[in-house]
C-alpha cells in the first residue's frame, strides 16, 4: 500500500511541476 502511495505522489509531483512549467512558460510570452 505504501509503495502504490508514494508512485501516485510521484504521478502528482511530475504532474504538477508540468503544469507549472506550462504555466511559467505562458506567462514569460
Amino acid at each position: 500500500m505504501a509503495e502504490y502511495l508514494d508512485l501516485f505522489i510521484d504521478q502528482l509531483l511530475l504532474q504538477f511541476r508540468y503544469m507549472l512549467s506550462q504555466f511559467l512558460n505562458y506567462q514569460s510570452l
